[in-house]
């Protein structure tokens, strides 16, 4: 249960058209557009979000295509953040924001969240010597461990304040799909002002189940993506062509299997919080994503419960700690698992609180 590796299957119109791009010699050269991404598939990227968001981008220079959204984190810092230089960032975050900040000579700002905030950063308190020295805010909404969510009036706030302050915005924003009502549904670009500061980050992994492929997107401020794309072309060739061709076909079939798949992780989210509720959590708050962010029992360390978890039942999750320190006294589930999977989870973990 510790792993957010999608195990549901790919539309077979994908796989399909995998298999037919591959047996074309041609597409075994270096990629067309290798910098930026194949002109079409940023054409069905900017559909695909207008389908989905209404939200009308520029496929020319406002979209990359990345060898995962992962890419994409690195390229902006390497972008954008000198030495000394600050990110704000949450904590507990994903822990590829702190590490990569610091790779780069980047200082990570850390903003607590919780249950007392909604898991949303309060950033209007930031001391202004450290805003002086801030380049950049990363944050995932909906919210990987937390499961938390944003709303149009937090992302409002956000956007004003990186304008005012002149401090770029990226939301990492591959479980955009994965929460339980529609307005939920957020893309940050959708919002006013959006482009003057902001880009966001998606990810084919999650949405389509194709984890393995590393294929991802950056979308939004057409500077920022200028930026990412001059260090990209020096460093990789682009994603193999036959991937790109055949990720088109997800976008392009993705609505009626996004909608499938998106019940599937909210019956499985619902079931489990109902499971636990009953056995004495709460875990009420949890809005999106595939992760049940669950308090430990018994102790507040979250290595040590994972620890009990595993020798008493044989549930491997993982430690709020890797999170950050604000992580403490939690671990998170992953619910990218068989409904069979699911259902001996939490059997073993009522025998232990039988």
């Amino acid at each position: 249960m510790s792993k957010g590796n999608p195990i549901d299957r790919i539309p077979s119109s994908v796989i399909d058209e995998l298999s037919n791009q591959i047996n074309i010699p041609g597409n075994h050269r270096y990629p067309i557009d290798e910098s930026i991404g194949y002109n079409e598939l940023r054409s069905a990227i900017a559909n695909w979000y207008l389908r989905r968001y209404g939200l009308s981008l520029d496929s020319n220079d406002e979209i990359a295509v990345l060898l995962g959204s992962k890419e994409g984190i690195l390229y902006f810092l390497l972008s954008k953040i000198n030495k000394g230089d600050y990110v704000i960032i949450t904590d507990p975050c994903y822990p590829t924001y702190p590490f990569l900040i610091k790779l780069v000579g980047g200082i990570p700002y850390e903003l607590n969240i919780s249950n007392t905030n909604n898991y949303l950063p309060e950033f209007e308190n930031i001391p202004l010597h450290i805003l002086k020295k801030t380049k950049a805010f990363i944050l995932n909404y909906p919210n990987n461990p937390t499961g938390a969510v944003a709303s149009h009036e937090f992302y409002a706030d956000l956007i004003k304040f990186g304008i005012k302050h002149n401090i770029a915005i990226v939301n990492d924003n591959p479980y955009i799909e994965f929460v339980d009502d529609k307005k939920s549904k957020i893309s940050i670009l959708e919002l006013d002002m959006a482009k003057e500061v902001c880009i966001e980050l998606n990810s084919f992994s999650k949405i389509f189940n194709m984890a393995g492929w590393r294929l991802g997107m950056a979308v939004g401020n057409r500077k920022i993506i200028s930026e990412m794309v001059k260090i990209k072309q020096m460093v990789d060739a682009g994603a193999f062509l036959p991937l790109q061709k055949a990720a088109i076909k997800a976008l392009d079939a993705g609505d009626d299997y996004i909608e499938e798949l998106t019940k599937k992780y909210i019956y499985r989210k619902n079931f489990a919080v109902n499971k636990l509720n009953m056995m004495g959590w709460d875990c009420s708050f949890q809005k999106g994503t595939f992760y049940i962010w669950l308090p430990c029992r018994d102790t507040n360390s979250s290595i040590d419960y994972s620890n009990y978890l595993k020798v008493n039942a044989h549930i491997l999750v993982n430690p709020g700690l890797k999170y950050g320190t604000s992580g403490e006294g939690y671990v998170r589930v992953s619910l990218a698992v068989t409904d069979d999977d699911l259902h001996e989870f939490l059997l073993r973990l009522a025998n232990i609180y039988r």
